[in-house]
């Protein structure tokens, strides 16, 4: 039978919170930038995780050092009690297990399709997981059908305008944005 390891939810202040001195994950700037536009956009909707016994951050160093630099007073915690073996293996596993699942393209697709977000990095984001090439150049853009009539309106320094059923995704400058077909309720 699988055990229960979670002890309680509270909130805390993100400084009093301990790194984990067995962190091995490192957090490059695309990263960053896409945590912190997730949560500027979603707020939080993970906890982080600390286990008991040690007093150490399990999961969640990054959100961790955003909330401190955007001085969040509180955040949330998911509280667990593992041995120190058990820490460092869940250190070790937890992120790797994750990024063992595979995606339907299909559904992932069909998913994106349906996201309006004018967030930069997590556009960005979304053209990577379906598969655009966000450096190449020029982008296809799929054809329409007759029953649709779209506009598209662009400003420059807005970056993004939706319009109809087109989203134009921020990219890194003007030459690299991306025209994706959003899913309407068109005919």
């Amino acid at each position: 039978m699988t055990r229960n390891r979670i002890i309680n939810l509270t909130l805390e202040v993100p400084e009093d919170l301990l790194a984990n001195p067995y962190n091995a994950r490192r957090h490059p700037a695309v990263q960053r930038d896409t945590l912190r536009a997730s949560l500027d956009e979603l707020g939080w909707i993970a906890p982080v995780v600390v286990n008991d016994r040690t007093g150490y951050v399990v999961d969640g160093h990054a959100r961790i050092e955003e909330a401190i630099s955007e001085g969040t007073p509180v955040i949330p915690v998911i509280h667990v009690d593992l041995n120190p073996d058990e820490e460092r293996l869940a250190l070790a596993v937890l992120d790797p297990i994750t990024g063992l699942a595979i995606y339907d393209q299909d559904a992932l697709d069909d998913l994106i399709a349906s996201i309006l977000t004018e967030s930069e990095p997590l556009n960005l984001l979304l053209a990577t997981l379906s598969g655009e090439d966000v450096d190449s150049k020029p982008i296809h853009v799929p054809a329409l059908s007759d029953k649709r009539t779209i506009t598209l309106v662009y400003d420059e320094d807005t970056f993004t305008e939706v319009v109809g059923g087109l989203s134009l995704c921020p990219g890194m400058d003007a030459s690299d944005k991306v025209l994706r077909l959003i899913r309407s309720t068109y005919g």
